[in-house]
This record gives C-alpha cells, structure tokens and sequence, in this order.
C-alpha cells in the first residue's frame, strides 16, 4: 500500500466522529464580494476550544485609542470596536467559500483547522464534502494557498479529479 493511500486511512479513522455542517453566512468581514458561505467540521470526541481561540469561541476586540489622524489621542477606557461570534461547540475546523462566477466555480476564501486538531484529515473531509453538496462543480479555486498543507491538499484534489473539475490556486507560501 502506498504511503499516500495509508495516510488517507489512518486520517478517516481519526476523523471519523466529525460531522460536516453548514453554518450559513460567515461572520468574518472580507474586503470585495461580501457574502461568504462557512462550512464546518463538528467532533464531539475532542475537547472544546480552549478559551479565547480565535474564530472558534466568542471574542471582542477593545479599541484603546481614538480614530485615526493628527487629533488621535488614547481613550480613558476602552471601548468595543467589534464582537466577532464564534462557531458551535466542538467545532474544530471551517471553511468560508463563495461562488466564482457561476454556480459551477466555487471560490475558497479561507480554509481553517484548530491547532490542536492539524494533521487529522478535517480540511480534507471539509473540502471534500463541499465538492459533494456540488455534484456539478467544473472548477474549484483554493485562491492565495499561504501553508504548504493546503497546497497538498490541491495537488491530491487535482490528481483525484483530473478530467472532471479544473483544480486551481496561487502558491504563496
């Protein structure tokens, strides 16, 4: 058996319990086209997120001084500059993605997997059961890929559906 195929069994073994879910709207603000779809990886076999991680339990963010330019001065007491939601108990990995185009191009914004939890196959089964919620897809775009992880995860995604979707992305890592 090839090492390929073995790490591909050993990471469904240890994924197993994980559930995909679809969060709806993501909750993070991205710069051009505004509305992203989030996808997520829910396992209730692992721990919940430690306590203040980021995207995944509820955080603020506290501004300490006031607006930009020459009149900026630091405020007496912080104040609230934004809430960010966090995901669902158990969540340990998500994907924020977008049509490109059409309906049959798929756009992935952002790809994330807990810390804790890297190295167990969640970005794959995440980007895996996207492409079956689309059974028509013609292309999937990983966009600016910044770890070498997710440029794998193309490069086997590219091999696996050679001829039927058109796998692309910009190394940037």
């Amino acid at each position: 058996m090839k090492q390929e195929q073995l790490e591909i069994i050993i990471e469904g073994i240890l994924t197993e319990n994980a559930q995909f879910t679809d969060l709806g709207k993501s909750p993070l603000l991205y710069g051009r086209y505004a509305h992203k779809n989030r996808v997520a990886m829910i396992d209730t076999s692992t721990e919940l997120a430690p306590p203040q991680s980021t995207y995944y339990t509820d955080y603020t963010i506290m501004r300490k001084y006031t607006g930009r330019g020459a009149r900026r001065r630091k405020l007496k007491k912080p104040v609230v500059d934004e809430f960010i939601k966090g995901g669902p108990d158990y969540m340990v990995a998500f994907q924020d993605w977008s049509y490109w185009g059409d309906k049959q191009s798929i756009y992935l914004d952002y790809v994330h997997v807990r810390n804790d939890q890297r190295g167990k196959g969640y970005a794959r089964k995440l980007i895996q059961g996207l492409i079956d919620m689309h059974p028509d897809l013609k292309m999937l775009h990983f966009g600016k890929m910044m770890r070498k992880e997710i440029g794998h995860l193309k490069d086997s995604f590219a091999k696996k559906y050679e001829g039927q979707i058109n796998v692309i992305g910009a190394v940037n890592y």
